[in-house]
């Protein structure tokens, strides 16, 4: 049964483990259930098994004793001086590598970060297309204005497609009530 929060990712990186027994036995087993249910994981288990026979028929060329002695300790130095420090690629694949373990999570990260893409870009298109304009440039603009006359006020209504304008004048009238 594919497990569905360890796929094909994990069970490849604990092939090398599995095969040579280091694993637990609780890893060992989801390993084995794993490849009982993906052809394409089995069969890299296969080719590994292959190498690995291959590697213990293979004959290697040995050192004479002073070559040994003067080879592994440079070997072992470079090693040390040349351990490669994770770079931004690593860094972000291992973050990925850990979130697509979780269909779910990776699909919500997909659609947050398209979103705030999206937004990102809007706002660049915004500001190059439409300088100093506000961010409803199509939206009918509505102003209050004074008047000289203290008992009146002045509306005016201004749409952005046909250049309508529509004056509104409000008095106030206190004598009218006055009987």
């Amino acid at each position: 049964m594919l497990n569905r929060y360890k796929g094909c990712s994990w069970t490849s990186r604990n092939l090398g483990p599995y095969l040579d027994g280091e694993l637990p036995p609780g890893t060992a087993q989801k390993v084995k259930d794993h490849l009982s249910s993906c052809p394409r994981c089995h069969s890299e288990m296969e080719t590994l098994q292959r190498l690995k026979g291959l590697m213990r028929e293979t004959t290697l060329p040995s050192l004479s004793p002073m070559d040994e002695a003067y080879f592994w300790p440079r070997v072992k130095e470079r090693i040390a001086r040349e351990t490669p420090r994770p770079g931004w690629r690593l860094i972000l694949y291992r973050f990925w590598d850990r979130i697509l373990g979780y269909p779910r999570l990776a699909l919500a990260s997909m659609v947050l970060l398209l979103a705030v893409l999206s937004l990102v870009v809007f706002e660049a298109w915004e500001l190059k297309y439409m300088p100093g304009q506000p961010a409803l440039a199509n939206a009918a603009v509505i102003e209050s204005l004074k008047t000289d006359d203290p008992k009146a006020s002045l509306m005016v209504y201004t749409t952005p497609f046909q250049g309508m304008k529509v004056i509104w004048v409000f008095e106030e009238s206190f004598g009218a009530n006055e009987g």
